[in-house]
């Protein structure tokens, strides 16, 4: 599960709020404990992660168009394995 706490209420990524399939926005909401907030973290044999939402397996976290910018969108988009889908996990 990836948490983001702000004003002392739990809050998570949530997969799909109006679709299921590609293109449907990431969101941060605030936790609710369904499977579109649930997401299981894919082991990449390079070290990186691809989280993939328990409410809808083969699709993944991605970043919109491989976008490196500041602000770039994070949707849902079937499993690829490519670099959009590739995330570290850092402990701070």
């Amino acid at each position: 599960m990836v948490n983001q706490t702000a004003a002392g209420r739990p809050f998570t990524l949530r997969a799909g709020g109006t679709g299921v399939g590609n293109g449907a926005k990431i969101q941060l909401w605030a936790y609710g404990g369904g499977s579109n907030q649930q997401w299981k973290p894919v082991a990449a044999a390079n070290g990186t992660y691809t989280p993939s939402p328990r409410s809808n397996t083969g699709e993944c976290l991605d970043v919109t168009d491989t976008s490196t910018a500041d602000g770039a969108r994070l949707q849902q988009w079937s499993c690829t394995g490519g670099s959009a889908q590739a995330f570290t996990i850092t402990a701070q």
